[in-house]
């Protein structure tokens, strides 16, 4: 039976090219007998700033912005923009489960944080679907009601899913 083969064991692959072999290309300590360079190292041009990772994030995905019009903190959108949506969304859950646990323990001592109930979010996201359903697609209230307890099993009367789109217009306009 043969040897199962290992990261190094492959013959064909030199674990130092034969050009860098003896010669001043090699790195750290293995610098025998090249001088230094003037000016030294330092950092590349590339972004190692937090503002700047937290300036990309922002651009980078347009959700994001849905947090900012949902009033989201601006300490949580930070947070949200250095680790990304879908982790922000996953890690909003825990925190949400975590402070549900705590109330209904109500005698934990710990640390409290303020973050809106993620059920609000979700409400806030139906809302936004309800009103491009209307306005994008121009379906008749009674089809975005079908459609919302089809795809969500949520029951809402068309009473109140014109309210619902007629506050996303006001918000709308006045933002």
């Amino acid at each position: 039976m043969a040897e199962p083969e290992t990261r190094n064991s492959i013959e064909e692959i030199p674990l130092e090219p034969a050009e860098y072999r003896g010669s001043s290309h090699r790195v750290g300590g293995r610098h025998k007998g090249t001088p230094t360079t003037l000016g030294g190292g330092g950092y590349l041009d590339n972004c190692t700033d937090f503002k700047n990772r937290v300036a990309l994030a922002r651009r980078a995905d347009p959700r994001l912005h849905e947090l900012r019009k949902f009033g989201l903190n601006s300490r949580w959108m930070i947070v949200a923009s250095v680790i990304g949506f879908d982790e922000f969304m996953a890690l909003w859950q825990v925190l949400d489960e975590i402070e549900r646990a705590r109330r209904a323990r109500e005698k934990s001592v710990t640390i409290r944080f303020r973050l809106p109930r993620f059920k609000h979010y979700l409400r806030h996201q139906r809302n936004l679907w309800l009103h491009h359903l209307a306005t994008e697609q121009n379906l008749t209230l009674k089809a975005i009601q079908n459609m919302l307890k089809r795809e969500t099993g949520e029951e809402l009367s068309i009473f109140h899913i014109k309210r619902i789109i007629n506050a996303q217009d006001q918000a709308n306009d006045d933002g």
